[in-house]
């Protein structure tokens, strides 16, 4: 049996987290790494629609091509460095944490997701790398089994004089066409006019006409499909 194809768009990230130590760790982050890693581990083939710099470490183009997602020439970017996050930890309290931006790479193109082959698509921009006519054209290209799958986060993100990230006040973003989205609260609200939860996705379901609905709030899981809502309550 053929595997399926997944597609992800999303530039790969690299974050480099302070804990409240002091401590810096360097990881590879983004959905292009991480979905793509576990779609690997569910015996998907996995393309990348992404962008890096120069300064990319060779060691992760080993890591990733070792776990079947290879980076091709066409997706550097000379001009530009990978884009890197920075994640910080009030020293006080752990649970009060920063982001913010500290290069940023080369916008997605319709050229660079064009000639992709692929069963199915996942949009998921780290902040902003995914412009509305790409999404417009994978939405028309669909894939195979036609089957787009957007997380808008990136979409809701904007970097401040000083490179901090916060959320947009507003988003208008054209989701016909898209199978499903995974939103949290605050991307519900932005999405919706400031409706939250079990409303906030009916009402995105009845614009839009997206089938999957999907929203992450704490530990709870929510889906609604076919105007059914399901839960799962995740443990401790």
């Amino acid at each position: 049996m053929a595997s399926i194809k997944l597609a992800v768009v999303s530039n790969i990230a690299l974050d480099s987290i302070r804990d409240t130590e002091g401590i810096v760790t360097e990881s590879l982050g983004g959905p292009a790494g991480y979905c793509g890693l576990t779609a690997r581990r569910f015996s998907f083939d996995v393309s990348l629609a992404t962008k890096i710099g120069t300064d990319f470490p060779p060691a992760y183009k080993r890591f990733l091509l070792a776990e079947g997602i290879m980076l091709t020439d066409c997706q550097l970017s000379h001009d530009r460095d990978t884009t890197r996050f920075r994640h910080t930890s009030n020293r006080d309290n752990n649970n009060i944490r920063s982001l913010f931006l500290s290069s940023k790479c080369a916008q997605i193109t319709i050229d660079d997701i064009e000639k992709i082959e692929t069963d199915c698509w996942l949009v998921s921009p780290v902040i902003d790398e995914v412009p509305e006519d790409v999404l417009r054209a994978i939405i028309l290209h669909g894939g195979r089994r036609g089957f787009v799958m957007v997380d808008p986060q990136g979409y809701t993100r904007i970097a401040n004089s000083s490179g901090e990230i916060t959320s947009v006040n507003k988003l208008s973003l054209n989701l016909s066409g898209v199978s499903a989205i995974k939103a949290d609260k605050t991307e519900l609200a932005l999405l919706t006019g400031g409706l939250e939860g079990l409303p906030a996705m009916q009402h995105l379901q009845s614009r839009t006409g997206i089938r999957f609905v999907i929203s992450t709030e704490y530990r709870t899981i929510h889906l609604l499909y076919n105007r059914m809502h399901y839960w799962i309550q995740l443990k401790d």
